[in-house]
């Protein structure tokens, strides 16, 4: 198994009952879990159903499913007539009418009658002959489909998510290794370094002092814990990449870390060369963020 996208899609289409029905699902990037159904009212019932079918297959992201309901032989299917509230009409009306009353006469009357049929309380839409009981089991079914399609599509690009994750942690290994190899030699040039200026100076100063100077500039300068705890989060991340469960947001937080340690990196940095590094550090960083926000 590998890790998961937040991104999909997935279709299916089965027939149900005289219905023939379409389920198309997309998804986004999301911090938690949101799931929006857009269906035919005659479904509407499902609503719930179809959200705990969604669970079981997402943990993360914006699910966007889409029911549509057509005639068997290709026709979109009526789902619904027009229904007329003429009671309403008629109460609405009197009050559009009081609000008019001081105004100038002419086509106030059709006006409003216009705007009153725009409110669908008025003018709503009543459904026609759908047996829910006769479809609801093939309308699931095939909604298990669309997902399953989904799913698969979503563990396909989570796997490609993976190679270029794996390619950024690499790349970030190897300039971490390069600071490792910079630093080696550094607490000795540290000391000649201070040595020559001390001798620059020509004034008799206490041998056994210099040394203690010199052992406290290099342990203030020291980064061999930030270079361990940086190995450790590699070693988290990578394994991680190889779970079966969801693990956007404990990425995001192994990135925080190796971002927090990089910039302790590079304040303690006295080389040109590491710090040029640790800025390749910082890009590589980056481009981790960019695709962790992807990763379910």
């Amino acid at each position: 198994m590998s890790i998961k996208s937040m991104t999909g899609f997935g279709e299916s289409e089965r027939v149900a009952g005289s219905s023939v029905v379409s389920v198309r699902i997309r998804s986004v990037n999301n911090r938690f879990l949101d799931v929006n159904i857009k269906s035919p009212s005659s479904y509407s019932a499902l609503d719930s159903e179809i959200t705990r079918l969604a669970r079981t297959f997402c943990k993360r992201g914006r699910i966007d499913i889409g029911l549509k309901r057509m005639e068997q032989g290709g026709k979109q299917s009526s789902d619904s007539r027009l229904k007329f509230d003429q009671g309403l009409f008629e109460d609405y009306s009197k009050i559009y009418g009081q609000a008019l009353s001081g105004s100038t006469p002419g086509s106030s009357e059709f006006q409003i009658g216009v705007e009153l049929l725009k409110r669908k309380s008025i003018l709503d839409e009543a459904e026609r002959g759908v047996d829910l009981e006769v479809e609801r089991e093939d309308v699931l079914v095939c909604v298990s489909e669309a997902l399953e399609s989904f799913s698969k599509v979503r563990e396909f690009e989570g796997s490609e998510l993976s190679k270029l994750l794996t390619s950024c942690l690499d790349t970030f290994a190897q300039k971490k290794k390069e600071i490792e190899k910079v630093l080696e030699g550094q607490p000795e040039a540290l000391k000649k370094r201070f040595d020559a200026r001390m001798a620059a100076l020509d004034v008799d100063l206490d041998p056994q002092r210099l040394e203690q100077e010199v052992a406290l500039i290099i342990d203030r300068l020291d980064v061999s814990e930030e270079l361990g705890r940086i190995d450790s989060h590699l070693k988290q991340f990578h394994q991680d990449l190889k779970g079966n469960s969801p693990v956007g947001r404990k990425l995001e937080f192994l990135l925080q870390e190796l971002g927090r340690e990089v910039n302790t990196l590079g304040s303690k940095s006295q080389d040109a060369a590491v710090s040029s590094l640790v800025i390749e550090l910082k890009s590589t960083l980056e481009k981790l963020r960019e695709q962790v926000l992807n990763v379910e």
